[in-house]
Parts: C-alpha cells; structure tokens; sequence
C-alpha cells in the first residue's frame, strides 16, 4: 500500500517562515504574502488527504541496491490550480505551481530521511528517467520504464503516451542506496542536461552538493513554461 505522504513537510504549507522563503526564492513582492498564504491554505487540506508516495526495492544495471520511487500531491491541487486558470488568476495559478514545487522539493529530503531511518542505509543519488540514455554504459533509466514502474507501485498516478504523468505534481524516480554510514545525497539538479539552466548545479569533488544546494535555489520557472503562453 502506498505511503500517506509526509505530514510534517505538509505542515510548511502554514508556516509563515516557509512561505516567506517562498517570497524571496520567487521575488514576490511582500505585498503577495496574503494571497500567496491563501493559496496554501487551499491546497493544504487536500494534499494531507490525497498526497501520497511509494517506493520498491530493486537493483540497478550493476547489481547494486536500490528504490524505485512515486511521489505525487494528488489530484486535488491540479483542480485547484485549473480553477484559478478558469477564472483568470494566473499570479494564483502560478502560485500554485510553486507552492507545489517546493512541497515535492522537500519530499526528497523527507524520503532520505525515511530510507535511513526504516532501512539502515542511505540514499546516494538520484537516477531520473530521461527519454534516451547519453551512452551504452550509462546507469540512467529511459522514460519507457515510467509505466512499469507505475503498475509496480500501485499508486495513483497515471502517464499518457508522450509519458506525461496525472496529477501534474507528481515525480517519479530511482534512488540508489549505500551502506556508508551517513553518505550525503547528491542533490536533485547535479549534473542535469539542461545545461542552460540556471539550476543546473556541476558536481566536483571539492564539494558533496547535497539537496539543501536545489531547494535554496529559485526555481525561475515562468508562466510561459508552466501555462504554454
């Protein structure tokens, strides 16, 4: 059975430290606080309700451990976000986007957390599934295994032909696994192919970049690419 998903990040949605950190992470100006706050307390009730993730135990192309993982915040925050659409909110749309984003960006953190404390392991990295791997060698999963891996996970969430999942917020990936005690995660945009990306973070071996590195980013994400205009 899936997991509900995990309350305490949910609860951010009402605190007043996260969402001034939305404010200045998407230079909203101070004034959009209580909209921004109205937006949140809409979707709060429904994603403690509806918001779930799962994960199974597998392994990757050399034998080592790991999960295959869904997580998505459910169908109501889509409805809630098609709503503003219809009646011509687009700053509220679009708060719901970003609202959204940053739940899911610390469900990682809280999926980390999960694995070390029921597991005894640790989350290493991320492999997400792209639409064809970069080389032969590469340990990168193809969007292909993205129904698979739904049917797999019972979780209710579906994909369409050009791989799309419903609801909209909602993620699907691998998470490789180590026994070193206290491995840090190599956060979510290390080495991403969208190289124009202002997200886009390069790992060196001077610095273990972990996920706090993509969830204080802004996400620079504008209408254009969230509603197609």
């Amino acid at each position: 059975m899936p997991h509900a998903f995990f309350r305490e990040i949910v609860e951010n949605l009402i605190k007043k430290d996260f969402l001034e950190e939305v404010i200045v992470h998407y230079h909203y100006p101070v004034q959009e606080m209580d909209a921004l706050r109205r937006v949140a307390v809409t979707m709060h009730d429904s994603i403690l309700e509806e918001a779930v993730w799962n994960h199974c135990i597998l392994q990757d192309k050399s034998g080592r451990p790991m999960t295959g993982v869904i997580m998505t915040l459910g169908e109501g925050v889509d409805f809630q976000q098609d709503k503003y659409l219809k009646q011509g909110l687009m700053t509220e749309s679009y708060m719901v986007e970003v609202l959204g984003s940053e739940i899911l960006l610390l469900g990682y953190r809280a999926y980390n957390n999960w694995v070390t404390a029921n597991m005894g392991c640790w989350v290493e990295r991320y492999y997400f599934l792209r639409e064809e791997l970069p080389d032969e060698g590469s340990t990168d999963y193809t969007l292909k295994e993205l129904p698979k891996l739904l049917e797999l996970l019972k979780v209710p969430v579906t994909c369409n032909e050009a791989f799309c999942m419903t609801p909209r917020k909602s993620v699907a990936f691998y998470a490789a696994l180590t026994e070193e005690k206290n491995a840090v995660c190599r956060g979510i945009c290390i080495e991403c192919d969208s190289t124009n990306c202002p997200n886009r973070i390069a790992y060196t071996t001077q610095k273990m970049w972990n996920l706090a590195d993509m969830v204080d980013r802004p996400l620079p994400y504008g209408y254009t690419r969230i509603f197609g205009k």
